[in-house]
């Protein structure tokens, strides 16, 4: 028999699970801003890039932002990035902006339908990724 914390918990369920990620992000950003949150690695050792605490934060926040104008939250948000930085600033500004995240693939030129199926599965109206990926 679960009692009655546990209970709660799981009622609260994904809710909780966002809100202490964040809580997280938050408080690294604000303990350790300059410490790296993430780095992306290559087989180039010259190409590998870190993002900070303190830089994660801020662009998670101004993605939220975007989302947040948009009137998105509460709901689904594609996220169609390339492996990297770009696709965990959008993941966190996701949950900042209180929108559920779908990641996703890189929609190519064959596969178009099948991304445009995943999307109306999803019922995202809106997909994010990087101009380049755009382009």
């Amino acid at each position: 028999m679960l009692d009655v914390q546990t209970r709660a918990a799981a009622k609260v369920g994904l809710r909780a699970g966002r809100a202490n990620l964040l809580r997280c992000l938050r408080g690294r950003a604000s303990e350790r801003p300059d410490d790296a949150a993430f780095v992306c690695s290559t087989d180039d050792p010259s190409q590998r890039t870190a993002l900070t605490y303190a830089q994660l934060d801020r662009r998670a926040r101004a993605i939220a932002a975007c989302l947040q104008d948009m009137d998105l939250a509460g709901q689904r948000v594609m996220l169609a990035y390339p492996p990297g930085l770009e696709f965990i600033a959008a993941f966190f500004g996701a949950l900042y902006a209180g929108c559920v995240a779908v990641p996703t693939y890189l929609p190519r030129h064959r596969t178009l339908d099948l991304f445009e199926a995943l999307a109306g599965d999803a019922g995202a109206p809106v997909a994010l990724s990087t101009a380049a990926a755009i382009a």
